[in-house]
């Protein structure tokens, strides 16, 4: 699950990155399965000193085991 869990989350960041639109402060959850597990996706943006930037947390976790979180990446997002 671990190896699965790299590939959904860096995917994630990579779109945000790509987005034209400065991600906005929040926390939301999507199912993101791959293959035959059955995962759930955390993201929370949160705001930086720099006004200019802001943080990206995304966790992944298995709907079966809700409070086991498989993996967590962080990125910062500049605002250009």
């Amino acid at each position: 699950p671990l190896v699965i869990g790299l590939t959904v989350s860096p995917d994630r960041l990579v779109q945000i990155r790509l987005q034209k639109d400065f991600p906005s402060v929040g926390k939301r959850s999507f199912e993101c399965p791959q293959g035959d597990l059955k995962l759930v996706c955390q993201e929370e943006v949160l705001a930086s000193p720099n006004p200019r930037m802001r943080r990206v947390e995304v966790s992944v976790y298995d709907i079966a085991e809700p409070e086991r979180r498989i993996i967590k990446l962080v990125q910062l997002v500049l605002n250009q």
